[in-house]
């Protein structure tokens, strides 16, 4: 019987303290080898966390990003995302609306 292992290495990128008042707001990029299957984390830090809308952007270059399916409203997870790509990173698409921060972690795996 052959066993077969997949080639593919799990990678992890936490941000803390994204400002989530302001839709300019983006993580650093996770540059991505192998890796098809994306989670977006999105924990509180500091002040009100329930409207704005983060979303998981790719790159071809890691310079022009574009945004694809996996967005949290608030704080949450977006798990499970299929993506063919080289970077990623994540972008505050609403603000919410009174000062506040928020802890990203994208995962690839």
């Amino acid at each position: 019987m052959e066993v077969f292992k997949s080639s593919k290495t799990r990678k992890e990128k936490t941000h803390s303290a994204i400002d989530a008042n302001h839709t300019d707001s983006v993580t650093g990029s996770l540059a991505i080898t192998n890796q098809t299957i994306f989670s977006l984390y999105v924990d509180p830090n500091t002040g009100d966390n329930t409207k704005h809308e983060i979303i998981l952007q790719s790159s071809s270059d890691d310079e022009n990003f574009y945004d694809n399916g996996a967005k949290v409203t608030g704080c949450g997870v977006a798990d499970d995302d299929t993506l063919v790509t080289n970077f990623v990173r994540a972008k505050v698409i609403v603000a919410e609306g009174t000062a506040s921060t928020v802890d990203i972690t994208i995962i690839a795996q």
